[in-house]
């Protein structure tokens, strides 16, 4: 009685994707004007129509259900993180050329607020009004943090004594140092494809092996060795572990998922241990603007590492808080920074040398770079590396696989005939 109903209302999606496509047709690239209560209206009604189709189409269909919910939703958080660092770097660059040029921030936001929406939008709406009330910039950087991406923290920090927003004089404050360039995408591939292999090798364990098992037991066949050694492992206690395993890894990242689609990044810790190398270009970034503000680095590092701004990054807290302690105790800031561990010993000869030629500032930003250079090759080389190791490591399973279920078949024929 309800197939035919949801047939119908599985063909609402087309109706809400095609007015989708109106709407872009006649808004153009431009988009809505602020407040266009119409717009609204129509676009919440396609959203509505989109997922009401999709869900009956789900459940016409549960394999393609969960596939079209997971797609849905990796695609889902894939546009809204992305949506969320544009707008963030867009606020940051608008922030920069106001401070640079000495143009009213407040007035400029308010100008460009139609760009940005969701938190970005909120956030933004926040620290303009906080500007408004006599707020130093930097510390309604600090106050408002998600309206800019994370980096602005450490550009807040500097100035925290003066009120004056630390800027480059060039557009390099506002190139992005996303610390894990298209992690999201290698990560949500590889956990799809661990999903995926678990949901099959269960279905494979639990009900096809024992059927599978069951038939050649009724012909008193001698099964080869391969097919023997799978079996043993389809009997052990593997399938128990995968039946348990699987709900609970997809529970662990509907979570997850959960938590970055509200901005709350979980798993923020782990990648910023994980990308050390270009947190530290941005912390020498840093001291080379400090350097060109002729402010002291025993302050720069109690601006970066103590108090609200300060570096953004969790694990550089107590290296950047040794270093403090180094420096308090008499210690040369290069000297301290590599007790730390934040700079190299064979870079304190570059830094030295730069320093002594008053050529400090290009020598942090030279080595900054450096760093993300060797970063971004060091991953990409894991990342082939691990690829071609999964891809054998796989096919090698598959052939297993197939060898153990085929060969009783050439015994069971020749025994037959």
């Amino acid at each position: 009685m309800f197939y035919p109903i949801l047939v119908l209302l599985s063909l609402v999606a087309v109706a809400g994707v095609l007015t989708r496509f109106a709407l872009r047709l006649a808004y153009g690239a431009r988009g809505p004007d602020t407040g266009d209560d119409l717009y609204s209206i129509i676009n919440l009604l396609s959203w509505v129509a989109i997922v009401v189709g999709a869900t009956a189409f789900s459940l016409l269909n549960l394999l393609f259900g969960v596939l079209l919910a997971t797609m849905i939703g990796i695609a889902l958080l894939e546009y809204t993180q992305s949506r969320r660092r544009v707008q963030r770097h867009a606020a940051w660059g608008i922030l920069n050329q106001a401070a640079r040029h000495g143009h009213n921030v407040a007035e400029m936001v308010k100008l460009q607020q139609s760009r940005f929406s969701g938190v970005a939008r909120r956030e933004l709406d926040g620290f303009a009004w906080q500007v408004t009330q006599g707020e130093p910039l930097p510390m309604a950087v600090a106050i408002w943090r998600r309206a800019f991406p994370r980096e602005a923290q450490g550009f807040a920090a500097l100035g925290k004594d003066d009120g004056v927003l630390a800027i480059e004089p060039n557009d390099a404050s506002q190139q992005a140092l996303d610390p894990s360039p298209g992690w999201s995408d290698n990560l949500g591939y590889l956990v799809w494809v661990v999903i995926s292999g678990m949901a099959v090798a269960a279905f494979m364990t639990v009900w096809i092996a024992p059927s599978y098992q069951q038939i050649f037991v009724d012909f008193s066949i001698d099964l080869p060795d391969s097919t023997e050694a799978f079996f043993a492992i389809t009997n052990g206690p593997l399938p128990v572990l995968l039946v348990v395993a699987l709900p609970l890894l997809v529970l662990l990242l509907v979570s997850v998922f959960f938590f970055y689609l509200t901005d709350v990044p979980i798993l923020q810790a782990v990648t910023d241990r994980l990308m050390f190398s270009r947190h530290r270009a941005q912390l020498l970034r840093l001291l080379a603007l400090a350097a060109e503000r002729d402010q002291p680095f025993a302050k720069t590092l109690q601006h970066l590492g103590l108090g609200q701004p300060r570096f953004p990054v969790g694990c550089f807290d107590r290296p950047l808080r040794r270093a403090l302690r180094s420096a308090a105790s008499g210690a040369n800031w290069k000297d301290a920074l590599a007790s730390a561990g934040l700079l190299k010993r064979s870079e304190l000869s570059l830094i030295t040398a730069a320093e002594a030629a008053q050529n400090l500032p290009w020598a942090l930003r030279a080595l900054a770079e450096r760093l993300i250079n060797r970063s971004v090759a060091r991953w990409e080389s894991i990342r082939s590396i691990t690829t071609v190791i999964g891809t054998l490591l796989v096919g090698l399973l598959v052939l297993w696989f197939c060898v153990a279920m085929f060969s009783p078949l050439v015994v069971l024929i020749e025994s037959l005939s």
